[in-house]
């Protein structure tokens, strides 16, 4: 039986968690304060240009595509019919960019895609299936351009195609910059892992293995308040839903920057989110399910990644006892990660495995009761 494509997308997605759960002999060092990444090897670049790009993508994304004329990109998605998520993307204005119009030999309108490199794929399919008879083109842009984020600087660098990063105040900028081009910036050079454990910390999720793809909703992604949803916005693919869940005033669940802890030494349940890159804990795999021990009742949640004892979890926001106004998770309700692993002995048998987990909330989330 084949599966849809979104679940073969995660699947995959997670498979690579695990690979990197299961061999990484080391951490990394904490992200430096001022920095830039090359993140090419975890997002891909997709290009839409024609007559009618703009009407073509505001039709399918959640948020409103920059005005005619604008060089500043924004964040968004592309959901299902049914409103979930399928991808978390910048798009970005190109039309303005001297190497695309060379690459192109074009001056449509242009925009740029930014996707998680599991989904580059899927996205152009996605695409493609909606673009009938608009006109416009689509190709990838794998080899032409980079994708970097720098934060901490003193001024913003300059840049012809990306974005201020709008999704925590302290994301930085994103930049896409030709291949052979790297960005003018008088920082260190940051590790994907290393940028990643900073957006861990700011509570930021980011590609399929973390918004599950096909399942996951925007404002339990936090998309709403990542600035990646615009709900005066007019029709777009999934926006029913969407919009009918912002007015209720009930998000049940969110994703919660979270720190793990050894059950088996008795561990003090942390009090403060901080890495600590000695730590021998195991990693739980991406959507290890969330437990409260001796209670019954709903799920807790899932486990959506995580590098050392520093992660991201999708929790039910009242067994963590999380709101806009309190700290996560009271001491008395004890959280578990819990999933199972291949075993040692090459019996078929699975080893159950479950560590401690506490969540927090991010300084930056909305205070209760103010829906921008």
């Amino acid at each position: 039986m084949r599966m849809p494509r979104s679940a073969t997308t995660l699947f995959r997605s997670c498979q690579l968690q695990r690979r990197w759960n299961s061999t990484s002999s080391s951490l990394p060092p904490p992200p430096p304060t001022t920095a830039f990444t090359n993140l090419s090897s975890k997002r891909k670049l997709i290009a839409l240009w024609g007559p009618d790009a703009s009407k073509f993508l505001n039709g399918l994304t959640t948020n409103h595509l920059p005005p005619a004329g604008s060089t500043e990109g924004l964040y968004n998605g592309f959901l299902t019919p049914q409103g979930r998520v399928l991808y978390d993307t910048f798009i970005y204005p190109a039309t303005h960019s001297s190497h695309w119009t060379n690459i192109a030999n074009s001056t449509d309108q242009a925009y740029f895609i930014e996707v998680d490199a599991d989904a580059h794929a899927d996205l152009q399919l996605h695409l493609k299936r909606y673009k009938l008879r608009a006109k416009c083109k689509i190709r990838s842009l794998e080899d032409q351009f980079t994708i970097y984020s720098a934060w901490g600087l003193p001024t913003a660098p300059s840049y012809s195609v990306g974005c201020l990063d709008p999704r925590a105040p302290k994301m930085g900028q994103r930049l896409v910059l030709p291949a052979e081009v790297k960005p003018e910036i008088d920082a260190e050079e940051a590790s994907v892992e290393q940028y990643t454990l900073r957006r861990y910390m700011q509570g930021v999720p980011e590609g399929v293995s973390e918004i599950f793809s096909g399942s996951a909703l925007p404002l339990e992604s936090c998309m709403d308040y990542m600035s990646g949803v615009d709900f005066r916005k007019g029709c777009y693919v999934g926006q029913e839903l969407t919009v009918r869940t912002y007015h209720t005033g009930v998000t049940r669940k969110r994703i919660l920057p979270v720190q793990l802890y050894n059950l088996d030494q008795h561990e003090a349940i942390p009090t403060s989110l901080t890495y600590h890159q000695m730590t021998t804990l195991p990693t739980p795999p991406s959507q290890a399910n969330l437990t409260r021990p001796g209670k019954k009742g709903r799920s807790a949640g899932k486990f959506c990644g995580g590098i050392g004892n520093i992660g991201l979890a999708l929790a039910r926001l009242e067994i963590v006892g999380a709101t806009d106004t309190k700290d996560a998770e009271s001491v008395e309700d004890k959280l578990v990660v819990e999933w199972e692993e291949e075993a040692a002995q090459e019996d078929g048998e699975k080893e159950k495995r479950s560590i401690g987990m506490r969540a927090f909330v991010p300084e930056w989330w909305p205070r209760e009761g103010s829906q921008e």
